[in-house]
């Protein structure tokens, strides 16, 4: 099957949207053909060039822009859709809503929240690391005191305890190198030979 002209122009324009700009007076079925493969950047600036060019394609980009704020915002989307108390929703009345400028704003209340959200994740994020910081072992070269206490002349105290094992060293001190034990082996010694 041979493909007609304008299919070969509108698929050679879709393989290089980002170098599309005014789209001038093209036909609302052609510009809708075309206009249907942009992402909303390449939408918004096409539209834009258009307007500056001196025609107004709202009309053209009216169901596109519904159509991303569905895909984009289905939550939202699904809060318009529903309907509030005796009133109609304003999705039910398509004409007078204006999608581009409703996806404007979804975009901006979104960008808020992510805002305050990684601001408040920084904030939790910079009080744990502080705690953190609180609680890590630090080195000191602080020596810990003699076990054993001193008096003012800087001489060690003395219990009555210490006292007496002292005594008893120098009487051990004073005694001959030579113990029973050793005595005993000595005249034990003697009596074989």
């Amino acid at each position: 099957m041979v493909e007609s002209l304008r299919e070969l122009a509108i698929r050679t324009i879709v393989a290089n949207l980002d170098a599309l700009g005014d789209i001038g007076y093209t036909d609302p079925e052609t510009a809708f053909e075309i206009l249907k493969h942009c992402n909303v950047q390449q939408l918004r600036d096409v539209e834009d060039d258009t307007f500056d060019g001196g025609r107004n394609i709202n009309d053209i980009t009216h169901p596109l822009w519904k159509r991303h704020f569905e895909r984009d915002f289905r939550r939202e989307a699904q809060a318009l859709q529903q309907p509030q108390g005796n009133k109609t929703s304003a999705a039910s009345n398509d004409g007078d809503v204006d999608w581009r400028q409703v996806y404007e704003a979804a975009e901006q209340m979104r960008q808020e929240k992510l805002a305050k959200s990684g601001s408040m994740l920084r904030a939790k994020y910079s009080s744990h690391n502080a705690k953190r910081e609180g609680r890590q072992i630090q080195v000191c070269d602080f020596q810990p005191p003699n076990k054993r206490s001193r008096t003012a002349a800087g001489k060690p105290a003395t219990s009555a305890r210490d006292r007496l094992m002292k005594s008893m060293k120098l009487t051990v001190a004073d005694m001959k190198p030579a113990s029973a034990y050793n005595t005993i082996q000595a005249q034990a010694a003697t009596k074989r030979r």
